[in-house]
């Protein structure tokens, strides 16, 4: 029996490298080609700082894929809900087809806008139509795609690491006599997961997040200024409907990495709830509380701000706020 071939970890990490260096500079060539087209379509520095940030956040996930993968295997033997893998599956799917639905619909209208001129050069037909197609295409997988896959992987092991810590909440429950000692074993195994999954995801969500941010800060401002952009209808439902994918998608995220936060909450409150008769040792006991209590386990924003319940508020807070405070100062 022939052995199974496999390509080198090595050979699949040099070509993606490859890959995002070759899109990387195609990117910024287009970024930095068309100034003038660039200030009267957008304004300035929210394109670059779009543009910017996919960047940094598309080299970030290419090169901490292992990391991702390590998450994935520690998490492997989670028992998680069949209702709450039914709603990601769902969510998933969804988001994923609404995306496609969109890209396909401007793909398909395209060739109304192919321009004699693609990054800085002039270009005979059909040749410059190829070009726009293909970038169109390039620019989708490479960057609109991975928001989506990393959105939806984010949410998972999300949920997942939930699920263990409930799972570590029932056993507490459960038994009426405690090894103290395997309870903290336990939780100390529960404590440097949430930390490795912290280290690997936190900037990754802080891009995620600066890049919702300004995309649906575009769209708003696009929104609630219809005179000073020549949009037609269709393009302004395109819009509306991104920036809602956008902001379900941002609070999908910050809901699940919330619930980590709330699951480490419910551990400490049941800890304290537990008696030195069931476990033998008072001393011990306290010892175990304050570590519970340490600031608890959760997920962060680039290890600068932890993500809880009123983050979603707060975030979207201030992004509706700066818009409304523009707009007052574009009407000047």
């Amino acid at each position: 029996m022939s052995a199974k071939y496999t390509i080198p970890r090595n050979i699949v990490r040099c070509l993606l490298i490859t890959f995002n260096l070759s899109i990387t500079l195609l990117a910024i060539f287009v970024l930095f080609s068309h100034p003038l087209e660039l200030l009267r379509s957008f304004r300035a520095a929210e394109y670059v700082t779009m543009t910017l940030t996919m960047i940094v956040y598309r080299w970030t996930l290419c090169l901490r894929m292992t990391h991702f993968k390590d998450i994935v295997e520690s998490l492997r033997e989670t028992y998680v809900k069949r209702t709450t893998k039914l709603w990601i599956c769902a969510w998933a799917v969804a988001s994923i087809a609404i995306q496609i639905f969109l890209f396909s619909n401007k793909f398909a209208n395209l060739k109304k806008s192919t321009k004699s001129k693609i990054l800085g050069f002039s270009i005979p037909e059909p040749y410059s139509g190829i070009l726009n197609y293909s970038y169109s295409v390039i620019i989708y997988i490479h960057f609109i795609l991975a928001l989506n896959i990393f959105s939806i992987y984010y949410v998972s092991v999300s949920y997942q690491m939930r699920s263990k810590m409930f799972n570590y909440l029932e056993k507490i429950s459960s038994r009426h006599v405690l090894k103290l000692n395997l309870l903290m074993q336990s939780y100390t195994r529960i404590s440097n997961m949430v930390e490795d999954m912290d280290d690997a995801l936190s900037f990754p969500m802080f891009c995620h997040t600066l890049y919702s941010a300004v995309s649906m800060y575009n769209v708003l401002a696009v929104t609630l200024n219809p005179g000073q952009n020549e949009l037609s209808t269709e393009a302004l439902v395109h819009a509306n409907i991104f920036f809602l994918m956008t902001l379900q998608s941002f609070v999908a995220m910050a809901v699940s990495a919330s619930s980590i936060s709330e699951a480490s909450h419910r551990i400490s409150k049941k800890i304290k709830s537990l008696s030195p008769d069931s476990l033998g040792s008072a001393f011990q006991l306290q010892r175990f509380i304050s570590m519970t209590e340490e600031g608890g386990l959760c997920l962060t924003l680039w290890k600068i701000v932890p993500i809880r319940r009123s983050f979603i508020f707060g975030a979207l807070g201030t992004i509706f706020t700066y818009i409304l405070l523009f707009r007052s100062t574009w009407s000047i």
